[in-house]
């Protein structure tokens, strides 16, 4: 086998395995912002540096993330100040 089959195995095994963090913040991230947050960028970190699928799931798991956890803060600001308010 020469040097650039092998290269090429070796891309091709990395490149088949999804990440379990990225999988793992991506699902968390619908249900809880922070943990797909932080699932999230340990899956983006370790896709870059080991080749592994999942790169764009995990992308998705901060974005999601960041959105809900702002969605969670505003409705938590709005409802409270709605009730001091009195309205």
């Amino acid at each position: 086998m020469t040097t650039v089959e092998s290269d090429q195995k070796t891309l091709h095994q990395a490149g088949t395995r999804w990440n379990k963090f990225a999988v793992a913040g991506f699902v968390l991230a619908f249900f809880s912002g922070v943990l797909g947050i932080i699932f999230g960028a340990i899956g983006l970190s370790q896709t870059s540096s080991t080749g592994d699928r999942g790169h764009g799931l995990a992308a998705w798991a901060i974005a999601i993330g960041i959105l809900k956890t702002i969605g969670l803060i505003s409705s938590f600001a709005f409802w409270g100040l709605w009730g001091y308010w009195g309205f």
